[in-house]
């Protein structure tokens, strides 16, 4: 989906987002640098505050769970 569509889309960031957990909670523990970038790069400060905050629910809860796993 992501490769169908447009960046001018304004949606588009949330597509990205989407894509970006999903390779994330598939293993892809690379993908937190590419989020934490992501969220760095928005300049619309409401999108950027969505994203820091879903950043927040999403991966910081899987980050203390794989802690507490390698523990």
């Amino acid at each position: 989906m992501l490769d169908t569509t447009s960046k001018e889309y304004k949606m588009y960031p949330y597509a990205q987002w989407a894509y970006y957990i999903s390779m994330y909670k598939a293993g892809h523990k690379e993908y937190d640098i590419i989020m934490q970038k992501f969220i760095g790069s928005q300049t619309d400060e409401i999108m950027k505050r969505n994203f820091e905050s879903l950043y927040e629910s999403e991966v910081e809860p899987l980050k203390t769970q794989n802690a507490s796993n390698t523990n």
